[in-house]
């Protein structure tokens, strides 16, 4: 009796044993396990986010949703915030829950951010473990010229190698890259140039653009700087990028094609000449433009191709030369042709007059002083009166000469101290001074003018003209080979060289 009280007590206890794993069973059973697949740990995301989870919940019926949470405090799941609304299962036992996420109003962090699915089959709730350590960065790199000295927006360059900085800094997972886009005016792009920059310290980045074969005009340099790498909602590799910062360059490595000097009649005075200096330079223009070592002279204008060269403190009557070089926005140079200037005459008329034996005899008088003539600059007197009958004297020197003055008179008749009167018919006599020139100078061509109307009056052909050089020492008149050059309508013009004045 005893044994078979002690079996039914066994087998009691046994059944009472299955029936706890049963229920045990059923409690597993009931409450599943809930796993995010998508994000994965220590992951990078921008814009989109890919969220998959799953579970093993009783989905035996279509009222089953999952919401996905986040929090913003690492570590473990705590503080939960909904990231997704309900979603809900289309069938029974669909138990796989996938949305593609607007992450783009979160913030940007570095490993900060955790993930975790909710399960709710109406009876049973559960969260996922949640995903953790999770980058979230929607920001592209910042991208700055600013503060670079070298490279900066409508710049003007000219060397064949050009080193271009840029300034570029991601606050939330650092760089991956950054290229330097060279394209033309046209928006074309430079063959080869599409260039990954150096980084040479910190956040700054450059490369060496070979531009010698660069034509001359307008470049843009667009910086692309990529973050490091992220997925997106599709599961793809990709990176933040900034291909906004752009700037404009301009390669000019021609000089300036011309400097011209023009007098500026109602300006000038006794006591100074202006001048009108036009400059052109088509690709970067023109800067500023310097005058020779002469005291007195000022330059206004910069920046533009029209400047106003002022001299003050000058004789009256007197001519001074200039030589005026011009810069370019990135220093390209060229000067102009020496050219001699006058301030007004002394008198009305411009008429010197002395006391002779003969009665008065008058002159008109032209003075220059060129302050420096070289073997490679020729010097160039020019604005002479009406009636001198000179067009211009070109001066050209096998040496240096310094402070050089010029003085040419023009006679009604023969001047006093020629001894000697050139016989036939004399259109003029003109007398050339000069000082601190005579050993210096290799030869000058002079170019004169003669009233077609004084030929017709004296019946003479254009063929017949001829200039004379007097020969102190012989005291007897030389003639000089005479050139006829042109003509317009009111004269000839005839060229003759001297080694000598």
């Amino acid at each position: 009796m005893k044994k078979k009280r002690l079996e039914n007590i066994k087998k009691n206890e046994v059944l009472l044993g299955l029936s706890f794993l049963i229920i045990i069973a059923l409690l597993v059973f009931v409450l599943g396990t809930t796993t995010v697949v998508s994000p994965v740990t220590r992951g990078n995301y921008s814009g989109t986010m890919l969220l998959n989870c799953t579970t093993t919940l009783n989905a035996s019926t279509i009222s089953y949703n999952v919401t996905f949470y986040y929090n913003a405090s690492g570590g473990a799941t705590g503080t939960v915030n909904n990231l997704t609304e309900p979603i809900w299962n289309d069938t029974a036992n669909d138990n796989v829950f996938n949305i593609s996420a607007d992450i783009s109003w979160l913030s940007d962090a570095l490993s900060l951010y955790n993930i975790t699915c909710y399960a709710d089959n109406g009876t049973d709730q559960e969260f996922a473990s949640a995903v953790a350590n999770i980058t979230i960065d929607n920001t592209p790199p910042a991208v700055s010229f600013s503060g670079i000295t070298n490279t900066i927006n409508n710049g003007n360059y000219t060397n064949t190698t050009l080193v271009l900085n840029v300034s570029v800094s991601d606050a939330t997972i650092g760089i991956d890259s950054v290229y330097f886009n060279i394209t033309n005016s046209t928006g074309q792009q430079e063959a080869g140039n599409f260039t990954k920059a150096s980084n040479v310290t910190g956040g700054y980045y450059n490369i060496s653009l070979n531009a010698a074969g660069f034509a001359d005009g307008k470049y843009n340099i667009t910086v692309w700087a990529n973050d490091s790498a992220l997925t997106n909602a599709s599961g793809d590799v990709v990176t933040n990028l900034n291909n906004t910062e752009r700037i404009q360059i301009t390669i000019d490595k021609t000089a300036p094609s011309s400097i011209t000097l023009a007098a500026d009649t109602t300006s000038t005075t006794q006591t100074q000449i202006v001048l009108t200096i036009t400059a052109v330079d088509a690709t970067s223009g023109i800067d500023n433009c310097v005058a020779d070592s002469s005291s007195g002279i000022t330059i206004t204008g910069r920046g533009t191709g029209t400047q106003t060269l002022t001299h003050t403190g000058l004789s009256c009557g007197t001519s001074y030369s200039y030589i005026v070089t011009c810069y370019d926005q990135v220093g390209n140079s060229k000067s102009s042709t020496q050219t001699s200037f006058s301030t007004n005459s002394c008198n009305s008329g411009g008429v010197v007059s002395s006391a002779g034996g003969g009665g008065t005899i008058s002159a008109i008088e032209k003075r220059y002083i060129l302050t420096d003539i070289t073997p490679e600059k020729e010097a160039i007197l020019s604005t002479f009166q009406e009636d001198m009958g000179v067009k211009e004297i070109r001066i050209i020197v096998k040496n240096e000469a310094q402070n050089v003055k010029v003085t040419v008179k023009k006679y009604d008749s023969k001047p006093e101290e020629i001894t000697v009167e050139k016989t036939g018919k004399v259109h003029r006599y003109l007398k050339i001074e000069t000082e601190n020139l005579k050993d210096k100078l290799e030869k000058a061509i002079i170019t004169i003018k003669v009233q077609k109307n004084w030929l017709l009056d004296n019946a003479l052909d254009k063929a017949n003209v001829a200039v004379f050089k007097f020969d102190e020492t012989a005291g007897k008149w030389n003639e000089l080979s005479t050139i006829y050059k042109e003509e317009d309508d009111i004269y000839y013009y005839y060229e003759v060289q001297l080694t000598s004045f």
